[in-house]
C-alpha cells in the first residue's frame, strides 16, 4: 500500500491526516543555496554529477550577467530536502523558473504544484508578465501534467542550433542595390522597433508569445540575452523602410554569438532578406574571433530552420518553453 503524500506550506496550521507523509514546502535558507540550486537540475534520470556541473555552470554564468539566483523554493520531507526550484528574473518583465526533471517524482504533483503557484504569485507580485520553464524532452516529459494544471501553457519546442565560424570566414552575400545597412543606436531605435513589431505578424516562431508581450519588453529581454554591443544588432532599410533585422549578443562564458531575434516585416518577405541580414552577422562574428553562433528557433518554423541549414548551422538539443501568463494582454 502506497503511502499518501500532502503538501504542506510552511507556517500552515492545518494538520494532515494521519498516516500521511508531508511534503513541506518554503523558501530555502541561505545556507541551503547550492544544494538548492543543485536540486533544481536533477534531471528525469536522476543523474546527480549532471545536476551538480549544471548548477556550477548556471551559477558562473548568472555571477558573469549579474544575476540573482538566490530565491528559491524547497521541498522537505521528514526534514530534509527532496527537491527545489530556483527563480530567476530578467529584464523585459521576464522570470524563469529552474524546475528539475524530478520535481514530480520527488516532491509529488501537490507540492509541486504549490512551488509553482508560490513562484507565479512572487513573479505577479514584482510586475512580470510571464514567467516561463526551459525543458529537455526528457524532463517535459515527467511534468508536463502538473505544469498544465498550475496555469501553464507550452508556448513552442524550441531547437538549439550551432554554428561553427573557425576557419575561412562565411561567404558574404553579393550586394544589391537599395539596400541600406544600420545598426543599433538612439537614432534608429525606432527603426528597430518598427521591424521586430512587424515581423511578428503571420511569424512561425512562438506566435503565442508575441500576443503576451509588447515589443518594449521583448526588446529589453533581447538586450539581456549575453553580452549587448549595439553595433552587433544588424538592420536593413528597403527604399527608406526597415525590412528585416538580426541582434547577436556574445554569450557568457564562451567564445560565442547567439543570434536573440531574427524577423523580417511582411511587406519584404521573400526577397532574401533574412539569409542576407544572417549572413551579415556571421560575418561580423568571424572578423571579431568568436567561434560559434548559437540560435533557438521554434520546431514548427522551417522555413528559418532550413534557412539556417543553408548557412551551415547544425541542429541539437530540442526544449520545451512553458510559461504561465501573469496578466491580460500585451501593449503595442
Amino acid at each position: 500500500m502506497k503511502q499518501r503524500i500532502e503538501a504542506r506550506i510552511a507556517g500552515s496550521d492545518a494538520a494532515p491526516p494521519v498516516g500521511t507523509a508531508v511534503t513541506l514546502i518554503r523558501p530555502a535558507q541561505s545556507d541551503e543555496f547550492r544544494e538548492a540550486l543543485r536540486l533544481s537540475f536533477v534531471p528525469a534520470n536522476g543523474d546527480r554529477t549532471r545536476a551538480m556541473a549544471l548548477s556550477e555552470t548556471v551559477l558562473a554564468h548568472a555571477r558573469a550577467m549579474q544575476h540573482d539566483v538566490s530565491r528559491q523554493w524547497v521541498a522537505l520531507r521528514n526534514g530534509r530536502l527532496v527537491t527545489a526550484c530556483t527563480y530567476l528574473e530578467t529584464p523585459g518583465r521576464l522570470a524563469t523558473l529552474m524546475i528539475p526533471g524530478r520535481f514530480v517524482a520527488d516532491a509529488g504533483p501537490s507540492a509541486a504544484g504549490e512551488m509553482l503557484n508560490a513562484a507565479a504569485g512572487v513573479a505577479a507580485q514584482r510586475g512580470n508578465r510571464l514567467i516561463q520553464c526551459l525543458l529537455t524532452l526528457e524532463d517535459a516529459s515527467e511534468v508536463r501534467s502538473v505544469l498544465a494544471a498550475s496555469g501553464y501553457v507550452m508556448l513552442a519546442r524550441l531547437l538549439h542550433m550551432e554554428r561553427s565560424i573557425q576557419g575561412a570566414p562565411p561567404e558574404a552575400a553579393p550586394a544589391a542595390d537599395g539596400l541600406r545597412w544600420r545598426t543599433f543606436d538612439s537614432t534608429t531605435a525606432p527603426l528597430f522597433r518598427e521591424v521586430i513589431h512587424s515581423s511578428y505578424e503571420g511569424s512561425l516562431d512562438c506566435p503565442k508569445l508575441s500576443s503576451v508581450r509588447s515589443v518594449d519588453d521583448a526588446i529589453e529581454s533581447h538586450r539581456s540575452a549575453g553580452y549587448f554591443k549595439p553595433h552587433r544588432w544588424l538592420l536593413i532599410e528597403v527604399e527608406g523602410q526597415p525590412a528585416a533585422c538580426a541582434l547577436f549578443n556574445e554569450t557568457p562564458l564562451r567564445a560565442g554569438l547567439e543570434l536573440v531575434y531574427m524577423g523580417v516585416a511582411p511587406l519584404f518577405r521573400g526577397r532574401g532578406l533574412g539569409a542576407r541580414v544572417l549572413a551579415r552577422g556571421l560575418a561580423l562574428a568571424h572578423r571579431e574571433g568568436f567561434s560559434v553562433v548559437d540560435v533557438a528557433v521554434d520546431e514548427s518554423n522551417r522555413p528559418a530552420i532550413d534557412l539556417y541549414c543553408r548557412l551551415g548551422f547544425r541542429a541539437g538539443v530540442l526544449r520545451e518553453a512553458w510559461a504561465r501568463i501573469l496578466s491580460d494582454h500585451a501593449e503595442g
